[in-house]
């Protein structure tokens, strides 16, 4: 389980891998080359990879979750992980330069919103409703 409180993430390449031969797919290769002698695994199901390290949880959270349609999951806490088969590399390395370049931002909502205000009538005079403009 990764929690708040551990330097570890997962990132979860789902669907990119053949149960029969073996191979990946270029996506899943291209993604596993930006962490050389990081710890990997072939997933539970046969058809994926989990690749685990650490990283600074505080800059990558402005990562998304899920990307590359699906495929790529990235996480760092909050999620149970079934440990695959045929491991290697280390999990002790630190990748959270890696993280930064392959994992997308999130993307960004504007959050602006326009309302009218009528003041009191006191304040005013007429209580002519003012259009106001915040971001939230």
């Amino acid at each position: 389980v990764l929690t708040a409180d551990d330097p570890y993430f997962l990132f979860d390449m789902d669907g990119v891998r053949d149960p029969d031969t073996g191979m990946p797919a270029a996506w899943a290769s291209g993604m596993a080359g930006h962490f050389p002698n990081g710890f990997m695994e072939v997933s539970t199901s046969g058809t994926g990879y989990h690749v685990m390290g650490k990283c600074d949880a505080m800059v990558t959270r402005d990562r998304r979750r899920k990307f590359a349609e699906g495929k790529g999951e990235f996480y760092t806490e909050g999620r149970f992980v079934a440990l695959g088969f045929a491991p290697m590399g280390s999990i002790d390395i630190d990748w959270t330069a890696q993280i930064m370049q392959v994992v997308p931002k999130k993307e960004t909502v504007d959050m602006t919103v326009e309302f009218n205000v009528v003041q009191r009538r006191d304040e005013i005079g007429a209580g002519v409703p003012k259009r106001v403009r915040r971001s939230v």
